[in-house]
């Protein structure tokens, strides 16, 4: 399965969003996972997911963590992967 990652972001330029989508993709690597990472940089994109803490992460049409990279933990229970 691909997973899907949508960066909320205020530019696709962002220095903090480029840092976040690479460890982000760090973490999938890590887990074994394959994974998609779209930057969504229109504010009215970021109001289907009621937030205005950029960067946020949405794992799968969740939304997981604003203004912070989520953990290896926490991505591990939102796609399914029971711990060791």
């Amino acid at each position: 399965m691909i997973h899907s990652v949508k960066l909320l972001c205020p530019s696709k330029k962002c220095r903090k969003c480029i840092r976040f989508e690479q460890k982000i993709a760090e973490k999938f690597r890590q887990l074994d996972k394959a994974v998609i990472i779209e930057i969504i940089d229109q504010q009215k994109d970021w109001m289907r997911y009621n937030t205005w803490i950029l960067p946020t992460v949405v794992i799968n049409g969740k939304v997981v963590s604003r203004g912070y990279v989520p953990a290896v933990s926490q991505i591990k229970k939102i796609v399914n992967i029971p711990d060791d």
